[in-house]
């Protein structure tokens, strides 16, 4: 199956399945402390953020959910339109498709061409290192949409349970390190909803890393996507991943948590499950 297929199959999963985790972000269990004398204007307070060097209107982002489809190019034409706007950040999906057909490059550029002057974030997963791809590649997609950051995204959950997966994560840290030193834009390391851990992070920032999009369990669970996925097409799941679909991962407050403390002048994205303003 093509990429570009591949695509289709995801947004009509995601729109149509319920393939939300039925764990928890944990955000429910986190307080912010009440001032009751915070000795400010309340009319004066600024909501606009640095982040990467660039000012946002306010510190959101939506992180990378689609492209490579004509279909997928509504979504980012819509979004795009949203981001421009209100002058905050939008990444796009994984770009492997449109490296691979160029025809279906328009289905990410159409971001830049709405928000000529947004943060955009492109998009490459971490296993296509293994796969050949570089700094050729890496550059691409960033020319593709004029990119301000990339988002590497690491996926093995994903990846272990897709009938197609990408399974080899052996060695990547090194490669992720020559990739840093040749780009003169910032990476940002994107899990896509299981949630960086301090571990990790730790080591990724030794190497020169400064953004991370924690995505963490509690939100669109990709494992139970991939397994609906490959039900609808064999009638079971090739790679049955049973309850675990539901629970593996670490929760999105812990992943916010852990990131900090082990990447505490760095910036973060604090995504996975964000369904509300009080999240």
């Amino acid at each position: 199956m093509s990429t570009k297929e591949r695509k289709l199959e995801h947004i009509d999963i995601v729109v149509n399945e319920n393939v939300q985790s039925r764990e928890s972000t944990l955000l429910e269990n986190v307080r912010l402390i009440h001032n009751p004398l915070p000795e400010h204007d309340l009319g004066h307070v600024d909501i606009s953020k640095d982040f990467c060097g660039y000012i946002l209107s306010a510190p959101l982002v939506i992180t990378g959910i689609t492209g490579g489809h004509p279909e997928a190019e509504k979504i980012n034409d819509a979004i795009s339109k949203v981001v421009n706007k209100f002058n905050i950040a939008m990444g796009v999906g994984s770009q492997r498709a449109a490296i691979e057909n160029p025809d279906l490059v328009h289905s990410f550029s159409i971001v830049r061409e709405n928000a000529p002057n947004a943060f955009l974030i492109a998009n490459i997963g971490v296993a296509q290192l293994n796969k050949g791809y570089g700094i050729k590649e890496f550059t691409k997609a960033i020319d593709m949409i004029k990119a301000n950051a990339i988002a590497i995204h690491v996926n093995p959950g994903q990846e272990a349970y897709q009938d197609e997966g990408d399974t080899d994560f052996s060695d990547l840290i090194s490669k992720i390190e020559e990739i840093n030193d040749e780009l003169n834009i910032p990476i940002i390391i994107k899990e896509v909803g299981n949630g960086l851990n301090k571990e990790i992070v730790k080591e990724l920032r030794s190497i020169g890393i400064k953004c991370f999009d924690t995505a963490g369990l509690g939100g669109t669970d990709w494992i139970k996507t991939e397994s609906i996925r490959s039900r609808k097409k064999h009638g079971i799941a090739l790679k049955e991943p049973g309850k675990l679909a539901d629970f593996w991962g670490n929760p999105t407050a812990l992943a916010i948590i852990e990131t900090r403390t082990s990447a505490p002048d760095s910036y973060i994205i604090g995504s996975g499950g964000i369904r509300d303003g009080l999240d």
